[in-house]
């Protein structure tokens, strides 16, 4: 799940990058906003992913290493 949604994220800033971004004849900016902005969440998104499934882990260790000592 994180690997699919930092590889999904680092492959919407790639993208963004590709395209790159110019101003067109009446001035106005044109660039990819939402790759940019969707791939950075989903980058962050990953990141959340992530921390949250290790300390679940830490926790779930902590109190399986207790339960043990009791016994």
């Amino acid at each position: 799940m994180v690997t699919l949604l930092a590889a999904a994220g680092l492959a919407c800033l790639g993208a963004a990058g590709l395209i790159g971004s110019h101003v067109d004849a009446s001035g106005v900016l044109r660039e990819p906003f939402a790759l940019i902005a969707g791939g950075s969440l989903l980058i962050v998104a990953s990141a959340v992913v992530a921390a949250g499934y290790l300390l679940w882990q830490g926790v779930t260790a902590c109190f399986a290493r207790k339960r043990r000592l009791y016994r």
